[in-house]
């Protein structure tokens, strides 16, 4: 379902915050219409994009004013190491370049945005900040939870940073959460989708692409999101072996945000393949960490319940019957068709 999908991405949102203004250009060009020099001034962050998050307990928060290396660069260098002359990351040209970029970036409304993205593109079709508005761009529209429009923005963002995790994670977990076996183009997005999640976790795991502000649990959470679509698209496909391999890997990286639907399609996997107490296992935590999620806690409930039913533990109160959710009633064999929950 469409609650479930914004759940998923406002999770890479959460994790990815502090690298979603990292194409944004950290230096103005002084004077009317010269050339950028070499400066330390940020540019102020967009109106749309979100509040940094809060520092996790033991870890280093980022600096203040520390400019986010850009998307596929390593990190930059400790305070009180040699800085390289030129500066990193996308730059504008002139001060009327930068003028526009402002522009687009700082309006809040995504259909306004765009339409000032593309007037920013058809001006200046050389700058290297195309790349950085369209993913602002996509991170607006997953704010306005439109699926169609997100995927539109990060395919954008990947024509001019091929190599821009956040994008490819996000079109990855688009693709999961959108697509049916039964589509027909199921087939080639869902080869798209795992191809940029492997892609992401080919990036992180070389370190091609790790931002100095982010710990190495910060860089697992962004990486298990990859692996949470691999695990959806594998699950929608009724591949449950390679659903359960992706999912538990994606558990085992995300230990700053556990997820309950990760959890939730991790039992699913399992029950699919007939591992009950594994899968009643992954329900139960499933149910621990929905929290007040009405829908959310009421799918794993229902799971809980049945795999309770199957393995001789006691039930619980709620759904006592033990439908098999989304089978619309009671099943003694899980069912090997079953969908994930939407």
């Amino acid at each position: 379902m469409k609650k479930i999908l914004f759940s998923l991405l406002t999770s890479l949102i959460v994790c990815t915050t502090a690298i979603a203004q990292s194409a944004a250009p950290g230096q103005r060009p002084t004077g009317q219409g010269a050339p950028p020099q070499a400066q330390q001034q940020q540019a102020p962050p967009s109106a749309a994009q979100p509040a940094q998050p809060q520092a996790q307990p033991g870890q280093q928060p980022a600096q203040p004013g520390q400019q986010p290396p850009s998307p596929g660069q390593p990190g930059q260098p400790p305070n009180g190491a040699q800085q390289p002359a030129s500066p990193k990351g996308p730059q504008p040209k002139t001060k009327e370049e930068y003028d526009a970029y402002q522009v687009a970036a700082n309006e809040p409304d995504p259909a306004k945005s765009e339409e000032a993205i593309k007037a920013f593109e058809a001006k200046f079709p050389d700058s290297e900040l195309k790349g950085a508005l369209y993913q602002q761009l996509m991170s607006k529209y997953q704010h306005a939870n439109n699926a169609d429009k997100t995927l539109e923005a990060g395919r954008k963002v990947l024509q001019f940073e091929p190599d821009s995790p956040v994008a490819l994670i996000t079109i990855a977990s688009v693709i999961a959460e959108r697509t049916r076996d039964t589509d027909l183009d199921a087939q080639e997005k869902f080869a798209e989708g795992k191809k940029n999640a492997e892609r992401a976790i080919q990036l992180i795991d070389t370190r091609a692409w790790a931002p100095a502000q982010l710990s190495p649990q910060q860089l697992d959470a962004v990486k298990s999101m990859a692996y949470v679509a691999i695990g959806a698209m594998e699950l929608n496909r009724k591949n449950d072996a390679a659903a359960e391999q992706a999912l538990r890997k994606a558990v085992e990286l995300s230990t700053i945000q556990p997820d309950a639907v990760t959890h939730l399609r991790l039992a699913l996997a399992l029950d699919h393949q007939k591992k009950y107490p594994a899968a009643l296992t992954a329900a139960n935590r499933a149910v621990d960490l929905a929290g007040t999620d009405p829908m959310i806690r009421e799918k794993a409930i229902q799971e809980q319940n049945r795999l309770k039913q199957l393995t001789g533990a006691s039930t619980g109160a709620a759904n006592p019957g033990g439908s098999n959710p989304g089978a619309g009633g009671s099943a003694a064999v899980p069912q090997q068709q079953q969908p994930p929950p939407r």
